[in-house]
Order: structure tokens, then C-alpha cells, then sequence
């Protein structure tokens, strides 16, 4: 799907001013970091969101961080850019949808990315972040863009990613993953992260080499390690409505077959995840 249709149909957000500023401090040779951190000042709900994550839970500081110089130094400038990045799309999409689960989510299956890539790859922890982070972010700008939307997606809730991609095709003529591809271009995601996130309903022929893309071996590693963080924070939230823990899994064979994880293997796996997102929760409960 072409841009310039896409843009008739949904208003793509542009890349902010002050993301565009941060990006060119990032990729500078040398960044200025006092720059940064003024930049960060100006503005409050950037300043919070920043504070916040470098005091979660999942960092386990000892002490709270209440100075962005710092914050700055432990989290580092790439996933500060994320932070960002982030951040003034979820203002600019707005408040008033109400998507909190969306974005806690978003952020749980980033983390757990994240924490994958680390385990299983040699590939950049902090893009494996993104992927996870940006994954569905096309739906909100559907949401917005057509009032009937929100009702497919409670028809297709138990939907399969293809299925689901079939049906929003068949309606609008594109899917939410095209969306959220368009937005990636114009946000300057990296390409490697951005056809992770377009072929998630083509991971069959992805890995049958039927797609070609520049990169395709970090493309199918993001793509196998997405389809794995989404089963493990699905089971999550599936396991806080009901007591089923059983080893039945949606995870794409192929995905575990990528990485030489054996299905036994990856309920253990699925397990240990589940254990630590549970004592995750459990410190931000008593925080």
C-alpha cells in the first residue's frame, strides 16, 4: 500500500520538532548531552516519562533518579530517542482514546523483546525494543481514522494475525501492519525494525523466503523474537482472567524453530517470563 493512499484515508502523524532535535544530537559524532537534556526540560510530560522508566521496576535502582543529567547517562541516548519517540506519538494521538492497555501492552512486549534479543541474538537490545514498542501502533490511527474500526477489532479478538490482517484489508483496503509501516518511514525507523513489524501477517512466507527484504536475517530474528514476546505477554494477561496454564501456545512454529527452541522448551521458557513479569508487577504494586 502506497503512502499517498494510506494519507487520504488516515492522517499519518509528521516527526515532531523536538524528537528531530534529539535525533540530531543522537546521531551526531558528538553529542551534546547538556543540549539534551535542556531539550528534555522543556517539556514535562518528556521530563515524566523519562524519570519514570529510568525508576521502574524493571531497572531495580537502588535509589530513585530525580535528575534528568542522570537519567540521561544510565538509560543511554538510543532509548532515549525510543522514549521520546514514543511518547509524543501517544500525545499526539491523544488521551481521550482511552488506550492505556493498549500502551502497557506495547510496553510489556517491548521489555520482553528486548530482553529476548539479549538472550537468544547479538542484535541491537534497544531496536528489538522498538519493534515491540512499535508493533501495532498502526491501530490507534485506525481507530482514529474510522469510527467502525474498534468494532472489528472486538469481532476479531481471538483472530489469528493473518485473519485479522484479511479482514481489515477487505473492509479499508489496507491493514493496521501497512499502517504502522508508513508511520515507521516518516518517523525514520530502521528498516530491519519496520519490516518486522509489516510482516507480521507474511511470517510464513518470510521465512520461506518468499519476501525479499535488505537484512532479511535480522528481519526473520526480530520477526521470530515479536512473535514469541507477544505469546509470552498474551498468556500473561490471558492467565489474570483465567487459571488455564496450559501448554497449548499460538507461537508460530516457525519461530521457535528459527532460534532451535524446542516446544517443551519454550513453555519453560514462557514460564520463567511470566515469573518475572509477575514479580515485576509485584514491586510496582508495593512501590
Amino acid at each position: 500500500m502506497k503512502a499517498a493512499a494510506l494519507a487520504s484515508s488516515i492522517r499519518i502523524p509528521p516527526k515532531p520538532e523536538i524528537l528531530m532535535e534529539i535525533s540530531r544530537e543522537v546521531e551526531s559524532q558528538n553529542p551534546d548531552m547538556a543540549r539534551i537534556a535542556t531539550v528534555l526540560k522543556r517539556d514535562v510530560t518528556l521530563y515524566g516519562a523519562i524519570l519514570r522508566l529510568v525508576n521502574s521496576p524493571s531497572l531495580g535502582l537502588a535509589r530513585n533518579v530525580t535528575s534528568i543529567d542522570r537519567a540521561i547517562m544510565l538509560l543511554g541516548l538510543v532509548r532515549i530517542a525510543q522514549i521520546v519517540q514514543v511518547t509524543t506519538l501517544q500525545n499526539q494521538l491523544g488521551k481521550a482514546m482511552q488506550l492505556n492497555r493498549f500502551w502497557d501492552t506495547a510496553a510489556e512486549v517491548a521489555d520482553i523483546m528486548s530482553t529476548l534479543a539479549q538472550q537468544f541474538t547479538g542484535l541491537s537490545t534497544e531496536e528489538a525494543y522498538t519493534v515491540g514498542m512499535f508493533h501495532d501502533f498502526g491501530i490507534p490511527l485506525m481507530m482514529q481514522a474510522f469510527p467502525d474500526y474498534k468494532a472489528l477489532l472486538q469481532q476479531a479478538n481471538q483472530s489469528s494475525v493473518m485473519c485479522l490482517a484479511a479482514e481489515e484489508t477487505d473492509r479499508y483496503g489496507f491493514n493496521h501492519y501497512d499502517v504502522g509501516y508508513e508511520l515507521g518511514k516518516i518517523w525514520c525507523v530502521p528498516d530491519s525494525v519496520n519490516h518486522a513489524i509489516r510482516f507480521q501477517p507474511h511470517i510464513d512466507d518470510l521465512f520461506a523466503d518468499k519476501i525479499a527484504v535488505d537484512d532479511d536475517e535480522t528481519v526473520k530474528a526480530f520477526s521470530a523474537l515479536l512473535d514469541i514476546a507477544k505469546e509470552i505477554s498474551g498468556t500473561y494477561r490471558k492467565l489474570w482472567r483465567t487459571e488455564d496454564d496450559s501448554d497449548l501456545t499460538s507461537v508460530n512454529p516457525l519461530s521457535l524453530q528459527y532460534f532451535g527452541i524446542e516446544h517443551a522448551d519454550f513453555i519453560e521458557l514462557r514460564e520463567d517470563y511470566l515469573h518475572r513479569l509477575d514479580r515485576q508487577s509485584s514491586v510496582k504494586v508495593a512501590r
